[in-house]
């Protein structure tokens, strides 16, 4: 149907496009509704710290606490994140003093298992061996897999379910202002409303995955027409004239409705304003439209797999 309308793809970023084609490269939607997964950072927090920023740019270096520039990726999270875990008498995540069953304030969180993100990204045939029905993980799978649990159970940089289900971190982590850093879609701004007036903060891109590369997760929201539907060919034409209205004339009407960022750019201008007045602070709002560029192809292997893994390590 996009090729027999002239339907014009052009106007989409091609990561998001290819974001809805399946395995066999065919495409199954049109881009409507998009979410990158952001870094969410506290700025009070890093102020009170004495830390810079994360990078507001894709491939920016972090600049640490003696000026050295280093990259924006795991290892640099896993070191800030202990200056921004405190304990109840002061004591951050660095010092010998060091409480972790007294911990007021954590450094970092994957909300809505978005953990996923410090491994790079691959598809199940990058692994899986059908004639010997073996799988082969990448190394930087077990590195990635390594180094969060050791952030749990080692730096005590991110909170253990008992912490993440506690009052401290309520209503949700990084709205609980007790969070520094969050990696985790835009459509947690529906969820920071009480953060104005309370604390600062930005987003920033997330960091670079173990393989060295940029991987940004991406919710996504769509419409589609049911392929083996009962429907005439006009009927189906018709189908799709209303399904191309939604998705560009509609888009910026619907994307305030729903609280989405729109995958096309003629829309977003309409939710910048939107999402500013709401939120009124120094927040960086291209990172959400630079995000997109990095998108992962295809669909993510299941939320439920993800999610238990996720509770594995924290548990």
């Amino acid at each position: 149907m996009v090729e027999a309308s002239g339907f014009d793809l052009s106007t989409f970023d091609p990561a998001l496009v290819d974001l809805y084609r399946n395995d066999a490269g065919e495409l199954t939607a049109i881009p409507f509704a998009v979410y990158p997964s952001v870094t969410f950072y506290n700025a009070d927090l890093f102020d009170e710290a004495g830390l810079s920023y994360p990078p507001s740019e894709f491939g920016a270096p972090y600049v640490m606490p003696d000026g050295t520039e280093v990259p924006w990726n795991y290892d640099t999270v896993a070191e800030i994140a202990k200056i921004l875990t405190v304990d109840a008498n002061g004591n951050d995540a660095t010092m010998d003093g060091f409480d972790p069953t007294a911990i007021e304030q954590f450094g970092l969180n994957f909300q809505w298992a978005r953990v996923r993100l410090i491994w790079s990204y691959l598809q199940p045939a990058s692994f899986y061996d059908a004639a010997a029905n073996t799988i082969t993980l990448p190394e930087e799978w077990h590195q990635a897999t390594q180094w969060y649990w050791d952030r749990v159970w080692v730096d005590h940089t991110v909170p253990n379910s008992t912490y993440a289900a506690s009052d401290l971190l309520q209503p949700s982590g990084f709205a609980s202002g007790n969070l520094a850093m969050s990696i985790v879609p835009l459509w947690y701004t529906c969820c920071l409303d009480n953060s104005v007036g309370n604390f600062n903060w930005s987003i920033a891109p997330v960091p670079a995955s173990f393989d060295g590369e940029q991987h940004v997760a991406m919710d996504a929201d769509t419409f589609r027409l049911v392929k083996n539907a009962n429907r005439s060919e006009e009927a189906t034409a018709a189908a799709f004239t209303a399904l191309s209205y939604l998705l560009t004339d509609a888009a910026a009407t619907l994307g305030s409705a729903y609280g989405a960022f729109p995958a096309l750019p003629a829309a977003q201008p309409v939710w910048f304003d939107s999402i500013s007045a709401r939120y009124p602070g120094e927040i960086d709002w291209t990172v959400a439209v630079d995000s997109l560029a990095y998108a992962n192809p295809r669909p993510a292997p299941s939320r439920v797999e993800r999610s238990q893994l996720h509770a594995n390590v924290r548990a």
